[in-house]
């Protein structure tokens, strides 16, 4: 990496944070502290890294807490947290969504695993920000002009445009927008098979949020309820919001609303997919036809050269038998010569016929062959 990133490890062993130092050295400007309790008080002493590796049972104050405090702190809800822990369960995962983290490591952790997640989440933490100042800003903008005309018309507009929608991603940013419409944030998970795509309402999904969508998938009940998130999900449309509201009634008709709305953006998604699995199928028929075509042209190609060869023996033996019978002829050297001179006449034109159907071969092979690499590339 170019620049040089900031990493707090806290863990009370000794024994994780010197492996984990051994590991990242290297490429980071790592710190540690053995608890929460001391890594708090390193924060408000101004160390601020960009990401913190958090074990999560710990004497003292627990990684869940100290997630907590960070992320309600203005001045340092922006720093990254992966959680360190042995207990990778759904409840777990959740427990780390609601307090804040980004990603979970499993200990002992596999370095090639630990490099990736850090890598990603760093890689990804400036340009994560500046989405979530814009899309915050034109979600509030948005909002306020859809708010007049009511919830139901945002479910209309969207069914409406779906129709015109031609891709997966399209679709997605529609389901996006019609999100943000309700001020809602979220986060989005189309899988249809042949189809797989993630999008959010404030920038990139976190790599935790992703994973718990798509343990989600497939799931049997139509909404999943966890305090102010709530998980909607169709046969191919998994989505988390965030910050469902909390009075009743608002919640029950948004609900309402959600799921009309996510049923579009399911029965939509199957659409494409069928039709991509049709085309694929159409694509693939027409490059089996073309390679077909293009085995015979190379069976034929082989047979018209033994043909070639055959022929030429032919000839070959010909005028040597005439050559041996001019002795038996009695045949003066001029009428030879005529003779060998029509022979040799008969053979060139022979064998410059033979050259014009390799050329025709050669014409029509390369025209299979540019078929073949075209329909290859739009399998691909």
């Amino acid at each position: 990496m170019a620049k040089k990133f900031r990493i707090m490890i806290v863990d009370d062993s000794p024994q994780e944070i010197h492996s984990l130092i051994e590991e990242l050295k290297a490429d980071f400007i790592v710190t540690a502290a053995m608890s929460a309790d001391n890594a708090m008080k390193m924060l408000a002493e101004g160390e601020k890294p960009n990401l913190i590796l958090l074990d999560v049972n710990m004497p003292g104050m627990n990684g869940h807490e100290a997630c907590e405090m960070i992320k309600s702190d203005p001045n340092l809800h922006e720093i990254d947290i992966i959680f360190l822990s042995a207990n990778d369960s759904t409840e777990e995962i959740i427990r780390g969504l609601d307090v804040g983290a980004a990603d979970y490591i499993t200990k002992p952790f596999d370095p090639d695993v630990l490099r990736s997640k850090i890598r990603r989440v760093v890689n990804s933490h400036d340009k994560r920000i500046e989405l979530m100042k814009q899309a915050d800003s034109a979600s509030k903008l948005v909002y306020t002009l859809i708010s007049e005309s009511g919830k139901l018309g945002n479910i209309v507009n969207f069914l409406r445009a779906s129709f015109t929608i031609k891709n997966a991603e399209g679709l997605m940013a529609a389901t996006i927008d019609a999100l943000r419409q309700y001020d809602l944030n979220s986060v989005i998970y189309f899988n249809s098979g042949s189809i797989v795509l993630k999008g959010s309402t404030s920038g990139e999904p976190t790599m935790l949020e992703v994973e718990l969508l798509e343990r989600m998938h497939g799931y049997d009940e139509p909404i999943l309820e966890k305090g102010v998130r709530v998980f909607i999900l169709q046969e191919s449309v998994v989505v988390l919001i965030k910050n469902m509201p909390e009075d009743e009634g608002k919640r029950g008709s948004l609900k309402d609303q959600l799921m009309i709305l996510l049923d579009g953006a399911n029965a939509k998604l199957k659409n494409l997919s069928e039709s991509a699995e049709q085309s694929n199928q159409k694509i693939e028929e027409i490059r089996s036809t073309v390679m077909s075509a293009k085995n015979s042209l190379d069976e034929i190609h082989v047979l018209q050269e033994n043909h070639k060869i055959r022929s030429m023996n032919i000839l070959d033996e010909m005028i040597v038998n005439v050559e041996r019978s001019f002795f038996s002829m009695g045949l003066t050297d001029d009428q030879e010569k005529d003779i060998m001179d029509i022979l040799s006449g008969t053979v060139s034109r022979s064998l410059e016929n033979f050259e014009h159907g390799m050329e025709v071969d050669k014409k029509v092979k390369n025209v299979v062959l540019s078929l073949s690499k075209l329909a290859t590339k739009s399998v691909d």
